[in-house]
């Protein structure tokens, strides 16, 4: 009985694991890891708590795909990080100068020029920037 109560509690904490991981988001992948690994315990040892383990393991199951889906999906973005962190820092000072001179930032720039984005879409998306930008500015006021 104590055994079938321990596996019980591998499948319970395999699910928390699991549902925990899917609020994660994007960090959540160790705790699918730890929670794939107790749903496969408990159900080796055939004890209890079957149905729990086996939502564990879907839901971390479901969390570890949506993570590498998202690596997979960032891998392009990866030579732009130092770029858009740059970006990031100044955008107040890119905003006024895409304003004033109709420049793109250069992590812009160097998306259009690699084929990434178009210039119609930079355009769209300083466009976009500028009115949320106006539209922050005035609810703060």
């Amino acid at each position: 009985m104590e055994e079938q109560n321990a596996s019980k509690g591998l499948s319970v904490a395999s699910l928390i694991l699991g549902i925990l991981s899917m609020l994660c988001c994007c960090i959540g992948f160790p705790f699918a890891i730890i929670g794939i690994i107790l749903a496969i315990v408990s159900l080796v040892k055939h004890k209890g708590g079957k149905g729990l383990a086996i939502a564990g393991l879907i839901t971390s199951g479901i969390t570890m795909i949506i993570s590498v889906i998202t690596a997979i999906s960032l891998v392009p973005m990866m030579p732009y990080i130092d770029g858009w962190m740059d970006f990031g820092q100044n955008a107040q000072s890119y905003m006024e100068e895409y304003e004033e001179y109709g420049t793109y930032p250069p992590v812009f720039e160097d998306m259009i020029d690699d084929g990434l984005i178009s210039e119609e879409e930079a355009e769209q998306t300083m466009d976009q920037m500028m009115q949320s930008m106006a539209s922050a500015i005035e609810s703060a006021e």
